[in-house]
């Protein structure tokens, strides 16, 4: 099982309906370090921008033209 399905099994019991993954970091950096790169890690997106909305049963990647 994947980290994406670990954390959409888990969303409807800490109370949430989505979490919004961004680009940045917990500071709002837009160039990030290797170990903050959530968004990476979570959808194995590596483009240098983007944001990622994950639902219980669905998951988005938001990304500019560039990609």
């Amino acid at each position: 099982m994947s980290a994406l399905q670990i954390l959409q099994q888990h969303l409807p019991a800490l109370g949430l309906h989505g979490l919004l993954v961004p680009s940045s970091d917990e500071h709002l950096n837009e160039y990030v370090l290797p170990h903050g790169n959530r968004r990476q890690w979570l959808s194995g997106f590596s483009g240098s921008a983007g944001d990622a909305l994950i639902t219980p049963k669905q998951a988005f990647l938001f990304v500019d033209s560039r990609y």
